[in-house]
């Protein structure tokens, strides 16, 4: 029989493949331009004593769309810091519910981010960044509400995930 799907399913899949993608291959992308840039100005300035214009503000954009988005996967695979010292000692109840509380905070600072830096950036879509060439701010602060967005939804799955296991525990116990 084949299993039925549902929006939450699709949306799902959909969402992980988004994370991976961005999280994966646009940063593995990323990082081979930076090192790229930085090798071909460091070969440049000592073998011809010439530098690529604007790589030092392009290298720093780089990066920061990078990070950005790097932050949903990163939250999938449970890469950003926990402190684990008296958690771990705790009972599965306890643990989840001072780890869904935890979520609760990141979920409220990842929507506030999400949705201050989308309003930043239809207000500011056309600066460009001062330099030697002048970069479009806009498709760079794009990535901010697109990871944070991301990293909201992950952190939602993640609290579903949280409560439908505790939902699971209880009812076997009882």
């Amino acid at each position: 029989m084949k299993k039925k799907t549902t929006f939450f399913s699709e949306f799902g899949k959909w969402h992980t493949i988004a994370e991976r993608v961005l999280g994966l291959y646009v940063v593995n992308v990323g990082i081979i331009l930076i090192l790229t840039i930085v090798v071909i100005n460091i070969v440049g300035r000592y073998l011809f004593a010439f530098t690529l214009p604007g790589s030092i503000e392009l290298v720093v954009l780089i990066f920061i769309v990078s990070g950005l988005c790097a932050l949903a996967y990163v939250q999938n695979n449970k890469g950003h810091v926990e402190v684990e010292i008296i958690r771990e000692h705790l009972p599965f109840k306890a643990k989840s519910i001072i780890e869904l509380f935890a979520l609760v905070i990141s979920l409220a600072f990842a929507l506030l981010v999400t949705w201050r830096s989308a309003v930043y950036l239809l207000e500011t879509w056309a600066d460009y960044i001062p330099g030697v060439i002048r970069f479009p701010y806009g498709p760079f602060r794009l990535f901010v509400p697109i990871g944070f967005a991301l990293m909201s939804v992950r952190i939602i799955r993640q609290m579903v995930d949280i409560v439908t296991a505790l939902g699971k525990r209880g009812r076997s116990q009882a």
